[in-house]
């Protein structure tokens, strides 16, 4: 072995076990070198077959392919609503921000809740319903949510007649811990979910109505909306996701929104022994049903 640019170089027949390290010693050629040769596949054959043989040719079962000790672990991909929220407006042939309605499956706003003391209602709606005072005004809205991050606009803070509540759902990772028991799992969702709703109630209980809303009204407001008829009706996260899809065709909680409202069901004590109470007549949920013809 002889030194190359102050680097120990093994003999030629040891040279090609530094091309992949693993915790053991090279049965091919004896070299004490804790390396081993990366392994060659022969042309057009994928090296899907034999998962989990040896790489080294002398020798199988030796080294694990898809062993986690030897592969490099990948960046999560972050979730971009976003673009999500675009990639629904182009499948509705809708303008990229979403303005525009398909009728019977893309609103502006639809509502999910109406207060059964003052009438007020809950809506879950999209950027174009957020910025158009006209619309809110004519749908008694005055409190808005806004589900996307905290660089996006509040149309009109400072106006008279409107309040706002800021609600980045996508930092909910920040809020639960991922190692943490499940029991704390579910208390954080529910004191997560559970400062926002309690101003979205205070506001209906004073007879206002109320937006919830994101880009598109879809995935971040939708999911939101789910974990407000949770909240409202007693519903699980099943049921919750189903009836706010009947009421607005586009929510569609994705990523991991879904493991989200497993943890805010868990926090309402919707789960095993401890579940809650029956829910509230269905007219609590959605607008009043119109008057028969």
């Amino acid at each position: 072995m002889g030194p190359i640019y102050g680097v120990l170089v093994p003999p030629l027949p040891q040279l090609s076990c530094f091309l992949r390290r693993v915790d053991s010693r090279c049965e091919r050629c004896g070299g004490a070198t804790g390396v081993m040769p990366r392994r060659r596949v022969p042309k057009g054959r994928s090296t899907n077959n034999n998962k989990g043989a040896s790489s080294h040719p002398g020798k199988r079962g030796w080294f694990k392919r898809d062993s986690t000790m030897y592969t490099r672990a990948q960046p999560q991909r972050q979730p971009d609503y976003n673009e999500e929220a675009r990639q629904l407006f182009r499948r509705l042939n809708l303008p990229e921000d979403g303005s525009g309605v398909v009728p019977g499956r893309y609103n502006n706003l639809d509502v999910i809740f109406q207060n059964p003391a003052t009438g007020a209602k809950v809506y879950v709606g999209n950027q174009s319903a957020a910025r158009d005072a006209l619309l809110l005004k004519q749908h008694g809205i005055s409190h808005i949510v806004n589900c996307q991050e905290l660089n996006s606009e509040n149309y009109h803070e400072g106006k008279p007649g409107f309040h706002y509540k800021r609600f980045p759902i996508s930092h909910w990772r920040r809020v639960i811990p991922e190692g943490a028991p499940d029991a704390q799992k579910g208390a954080e969702a529910a004191k997560y979910f559970g400062e926002v709703f309690a101003w979205v109630d205070a506001a209906t209980a004073a007879g206002a109505s109320v937006l919830i809303h994101c880009l598109a009204g879809a995935h971040r407001a939708g999911t939101t909306g789910c974990a407000y008829i949770m909240h409202a009706a007693r519903l699980p996260a099943a049921d919750a996701i189903h009836t706010a899809k009947t009421l607005r065709p586009a929510i569609d909680p994705i990523f991991d929104f879904p493991k989200l409202l497993g943890w805010f069901e868990l926090g309402l004590g919707m789960r095993g022994a401890a579940a809650a109470a029956p829910p509230p007549p269905p007219a609590y949920v959605g607008a009043a049903p119109p008057p028969p013809p």
